[in-house]
C-alpha cells in the first residue's frame, strides 16, 4: 500500500494571510487505501534564549478513500488564518490503512 503527496498548492486571503492549503493524494498501490491527510503550517516569530516562538495553523485530519491508481485534491482549510512571510514551514501527514473493497 502506498499513497503519495503528488502536489501542495497554498491559497492566500486578501491580505497575505495563509488560509488553505490544496493537498492532492494519489494512491500508487494496488488496493483499495483510507489516506488521513493532515497539514500544519509554522513560522518562527521570535528568537530567545530558551528557544523559539512560532506561530502554528494546523487542519486536518480529512480522510479520503482511494481506488487504486486514483488521485484527489483536498481542500483543506485552515480555522484560522497564518500571517506567514517569506520563511515558513509546510508539514503534510498522511497516514495510511487499508479500505474495505466497495461491492461494485
Amino acid at each position: 500500500m502506498s499513497v503519495q503527496v503528488t502536489d501542495i498548492k497554498i491559497v492566500y486571503g486578501q491580505y497575505g494571510h495563509l488560509t488553505a492549503a490544496n493537498v492532492t493524494v494519489k494512491n500508487a498501490g494496488d488496493k483499495m487505501a483510507k489516506a488521513n491527510v493532515t497539514v500544519q503550517v509554522a513560522r518562527v516569530i521570535g528568537k530567545g534564549r530558551f528557544g523559539k516562538k512560532e506561530e502554528k495553523g494546523v487542519c486536518g485530519p480529512v480522510s479520503v478513500d482511494l481506488a487504486p491508481g486514483a488521485e484527489h485534491t483536498i481542500e483543506m482549510v485552515f480555522p484560522s488564518a497564518v500571517l506567514v512571510g517569506r520563511e515558513f514551514t509546510i508539514s503534510v501527514t498522511c497516514v495510511v490503512e487499508e479500505a474495505a473493497e466497495q461491492a461494485g
